[in-house]
């Protein structure tokens, strides 16, 4: 089942399996920030997977260079727009609006946050910021974001999380850019802090760069998180 909603001028689509859903049931809830709406590949993936039952709920963000960053910087590729650092802002719509109302249609069992790239970024910033969710999944994150590492070796977690997923293409480091490059460095650097908080973290290598098999990488985090 396929449900699309508007929330604060930004479109929800929602996927779900309708048979086992009714107002007592309780189920996780994944809350997805992509970049252009088009998670189905992700639920049918997790179809494949055969995933525990949960409810897929996609927000197609609408600045990505600005929701999914802490904090101002200046642009990494030549001639591309800069980064906005408005995530604080989108956490208050998701706290505020839009988990609200999904609560009107479904009962949480928990909430994962998941994300790709910078949207991968954004899931690990927001462990800082709310305790609205108790499972995270970054797929490729972008840690190269500048002085993100130095945020998060000076502050905690607003909640301890239960698990947290974080993958990587093998070949995201082989690239001309000097920032860039830093990623699977910074990734492992993030593993690390994680685990020495004990929580329970994945870290997993996938084959690629950082545009293939996207729905694949997000829907194997997802698995691992809902066992």
């Amino acid at each position: 089942m396929v449900k699309v909603i508007n929330i604060k001028g930004r479109k929800i689509t929602i996927y779900y399996n309708e048979k086992n859903i009714n107002k007592d049931k309780k189920l996780p809830i994944v809350i997805y920030n992509s970049y252009n709406n088009d998670a189905k590949g992700v639920w049918e993936e997790c179809l494949k997977l055969k995933c525990p039952e949960f409810i897929l709920v996609v927000i197609e963000v609408t600045n990505w260079n600005n929701d999914m960053t802490p904090w101002p910087s200046d642009p990494v590729f030549s001639k591309a727009e800069g980064y906005g650092g408005k995530a604080d802002d989108y956490i208050t719509i998701i706290e505020e609006d839009i988990l609200p109302q999904i609560e009107t249609l479904f009962q949480p069992e928990y909430y994962v946050l998941a994300g790709y790239s910078l949207a991968g970024l954004f899931s690990i910033y927001a462990m800082f910021k709310t305790k609205k969710f108790s499972k995270f999944l970054s797929g490729s994150g972008s840690f190269w974001y500048p002085n993100f590492m130095d945020f998060t070796s000076q502050n905690k977690p607003t909640a301890q999380p239960k698990k947290i997923y974080l993958s990587l293409g093998n070949k995201e480091k082989k690239t001309g850019n000097k920032v860039l490059k830093t990623i699977e460095t910074e990734t492992l650097k993030m593993k690390d802090y994680l685990e020495k908080l004990n929580i329970n973290t994945n870290f997993e290598f996938n084959n690629g760069g950082h545009f293939n098999d996207v729905n694949q990488r997000i829907a194997n985090g997802i698995l691992w998180l809902l066992k």
